[in-house]
């Protein structure tokens, strides 16, 4: 016995139809980078804001303080220090 296969397409989807699954896929497989997440030689510390709204960072050499905008997927602003930041804290109410 041969096995036998269609080799015509299925019939094609409605417009409708075909953006219901294309949203559908866009939601489940959504990753959003943040640019320039990152530090020219290392991070010591990485901490969320309670809204998760930034992402804020010490790094070393330069020493500096990094603020990453999560809604923008972008970096907020950067500040260099004269010495190496060891802790921080993150307000409860934090605006920038």
């Amino acid at each position: 016995m041969v096995a036998t296969y269609p080799l015509t397409a299925p019939p094609p989807l409605s417009a409708s139809t075909a953006l219901k699954h294309a949203k559908k896929l866009k939601q489940i497989n959504t990753v959003q980078l943040i640019q320039d997440f990152t530090f020219p030689e290392a991070c010591i510390k990485i901490q969320t804001t309670r809204d998760e709204e930034y992402v804020i960072g010490t790094g070393t050499y330069k020493p500096q303080v990094r603020v990453w905008e999560t809604r923008q997927a972008s970096m907020k602003f950067e500040r260099h220090a004269g010495a190496e930041n060891v802790d921080f804290t993150v307000p409860n109410r934090y605006e920038i």
